[in-house]
């Protein structure tokens, strides 16, 4: 089962058939291999590649009743993502003029608030966060109480300064919270009302945190990463208003 951080949606017009999805993941396919970045397929006739050894998949999905596909650029857990490399690849693909939305779930979703922060590529539009916590030291701190009943105070202290120690960085500074409040561009959170693997509390300082262009949507009696599972009509209509107007209209 794979595992991802994060999904750069990829809205593109006119793809309404499975024979243009099948030419799509061919044309990808054969710019990587081009650039030198040795693709293959994997068991699900997924494109898989790496990056300065960091492994991704690149996904390619008609959608139901629609008349565009999207393309999924996936990247496993555990990773640093070069995501300027990794737009700059799929901007390349599809001629140079692509628009696109980071939509991110759980720690996708961190991770989607964490690049929303950064100065972005002029064919980013938006972002949507799905049920992302609002710094790894708070979503340390829930666990530790809620599966060992300790306090924060001193294990992620001292954990902290040991990450500093060999990585450079401590956990106060990965702060989605912070990222969000530097985001200048448009953005749609997302959260269930029953989930208690992020709580649904760390919704609502992001969204206040967040300037400009906003939504939220707290979903009724939705667990951890289940809102799109457990309604995906509903899911689908609201992420589709949100984002079309950015994407077509070019706010």
């Amino acid at each position: 089962m794979k595992k991802f951080t994060l999904t750069l949606l990829l809205l593109l017009a006119g793809i309404p058939t499975l024979f243009a999805q099948q030419t799509v993941r061919n044309d990808i396919f054969a710019y990587l291999k081009h650039e030198g970045y040795a693709p293959a397929l994997d068991k699900d006739s997924d494109i898989e590649f790496k990056i300065q050894g960091i492994l991704y998949n690149i996904i390619v999905k008609q959608i139901e009743n629609e008349d565009y596909a999207y393309v999924e650029v996936l990247a496993n857990f555990g990773t640093v993502t070069p995501y300027d490399k990794l737009m700059e690849i799929a901007n390349d693909i599809f001629g140079g003029d692509t628009r696109m939305v980071v939509h991110g779930i759980s720690m996708g979703a961190a991770t989607t608030m964490m690049v929303s922060g950064e100065e972005q590529r002029p064919y980013v539009k938006c972002f949507v966060e799905d049920c992302g916590y609002t710094s790894v030291r708070d979503q340390f701190a829930k666990e530790l109480e809620d599966q060992f009943g300790l306090p924060a105070f001193p294990l992620l202290d001292v954990a902290s300064w040991l990450c500093r120690l060999k990585y450079g960085w401590d956990f106060r500074e990965a702060s989605a919270l912070k990222q969000v409040a530097k985001c200048r561009l448009p953005m749609l959170f997302i959260h269930g009302d029953a989930d208690d693997y992020v709580p649904t509390r760390m919704v609502y300082p992001l969204y206040e945190a967040k300037p400009g262009e906003k939504e939220l949507w707290v979903v009724p009696g939705a667990a951890h990463a289940v809102s799109y599972r457990d309604n995906r009509a509903e899911y689908t209509r609201r992420v589709r208003e949100f984002v079309e107007p950015r994407l077509r209209g070019g706010i």
